[in-house]
């Protein structure tokens, strides 16, 4: 099962659904911010997707800066792989500290880092695996 998710584009095929694909316009934001139709925080979603209780694979996290005011509301969950990409450092430095120590104190190793091109070296992909505490 795998669920994409994209609030400015619709990326909906007449496959997707014989291959278990599901698309949703949303936009990824943290808990603090206000829902609506369009922006919604990983609690949400997954309330929304009746995933509440489930384990999520992978999940992969390219959000335009949005990382940095949700990570504290999905790296306690229980994921066993997160690819995310990075873009610039928050103005708030100790934020950014946080974000990435956030990772090794929920038991994940970083196994790859690439710096993406189209960013001018301000967007860096990363990606995580959780072991086991």
């Amino acid at each position: 099962e795998i669920h994409v998710f994209d609030y400015s584009q619709n990326y909906t095929r007449s496959k997707n659904s014989e291959l278990n694909i599901h698309f949703h316009q949303w936009g990824l934001q943290g808990s603090n911010q206000p829902e609506d139709d369009t922006w919604k925080s990983i609690q949400q979603i997954m309330r929304a997707l009746g995933h509440e209780d489930r384990t999520i694979d992978i999940l992969k996290i390219d959000c335009e800066g949005c990382e940095w005011e949700s990570f504290q509301d999905w790296i306690g969950l229980d994921i066993r792989q997160i690819l995310i990409e990075t873009h610039s450092l928050p103005k708030n430095k100790t934020l950014g500290l946080t974000f990435f120590d956030s990772f090794v104190e929920h038991h994940f190793a970083m196994f790859s880092k690439e710096v993406n091109p189209w960013g001018g070296g301000q967007y860096v992909e990363f990606s995580y695996i959780k072991l086991h505490p």
